[in-house]
């Protein structure tokens, strides 16, 4: 986690150009691994991230979040939340309100009141430490 942090530090000022680039290359490795990967590796590989050990099956999904979200830090991509596509708002919000229950005494399983009572892309936008709802305090589960 601590060199994640240093690597996102270090690289922050660099010029969209270069991000844009740096995504590009990126993905493109993961695609040409994950071409030699098997049904089976899909299924029960599993690698380091930047939080712990995940499933291979994880890293797409963890991927377009971090591109999607950055994206619109970066104001390259969506002007907000507001635009992210709805289908990674819809799956991305069942996984973070999981997320979030793991996080807090058992029984806490739901977002509070005022989260629910927000629009969906707000309830996650809050959820990834990117927006504010009135009356709670930051989520921030990414």
């Amino acid at each position: 986690m601590a060199q994640r942090n240093e690597e996102i530090d270090a690289g922050a000022s660099r010029p969209a150009s270069e991000l844009r680039d740096d995504v590009h290359d990126t993905s493109s490795a993961f695609i040409a691994a994950a071409a030699q990967l098997s049904a089976n590796e899909w299924a029960e590989g599993s690698g380091l991230a930047a939080f712990g050990v995940i499933s291979v099956s994880e890293i797409p999904f963890r991927r377009r979040r971090e591109v999607i979200v950055h994206h619109s830090d970066l104001d390259l991509g969506p002007e907000d939340w507001f635009g992210w596509p709805s289908d990674f708002v819809r799956l991305e919000l069942q996984r973070m309100t999981m997320q979030l229950a793991r996080t807090h005494p058992m029984g806490v399983a739901t977002l509070p009141p005022a989260a629910q009572a927000a629009p969906a892309a707000l309830q996650l936008a809050w959820l990834f430490g990117r927006a504010d709802i009135p009356g709670l305090e930051p989520a921030n589960v990414m």
